[in-house]
């Protein structure tokens, strides 16, 4: 069985855990800058839920990053992508797939779409810029042996 939903918002990377000292106190606390996407995944896989997946699942994902103003012209340009702008959200300082990746599993762990992440066997991931709505576009294939 397959189910596919889309995800609506900007795609928000995982946090990296972070060190503090506070006097003789050290601890770690997680970034909240994804909380709002992760809301967003939920929302969006609920509906799709019918009985926590027991059997292994390839997932496929598929990102789409608003492209920043700096691609596109001005004026009666505004609306055209410039010669310059990169075709692919890729290189340094641009989020990394795989941070990307995380949120979206952990929240269908938490929601029920199934045990556990640990049964995702195939990962497809893609991130793509777009001129529309930023999201992505999950697939959830049951794998049968």
């Amino acid at each position: 069985m397959t189910t596919e939903f889309r995800i609506y918002g900007d795609p928000k990377p995982e946090p990296r855990p972070r060190a503090y000292r506070r006097g003789e106190r050290v601890g770690v606390y997680a970034g909240t800058s994804a909380d709002g996407w992760r809301e967003q995944i939920a929302t969006a896989a609920r509906p799709h839920v019918r009985r926590p997946i027991t059997s292994p699942v390839g997932v496929t994902v598929e990102f789409f990053i608003g492209r920043p103003k700096s691609h596109l012209g001005t004026g009666r340009n505004a609306d055209k992508l410039k010669p310059s702008a990169p075709m692919f959200p890729a290189g340094k300082g641009r989020d990394d797939l795989d941070n990307l990746a995380k949120p979206i599993l952990d929240v269908l762990t938490n929601v029920g779409m199934w045990v556990d992440d640990g049964q995702v066997t195939d990962l497809v991931c893609r991130k793509r810029y777009t001129t529309g709505q930023p999201g992505a576009l999950v697939t959830i294939t049951e794998i049968h042996e």
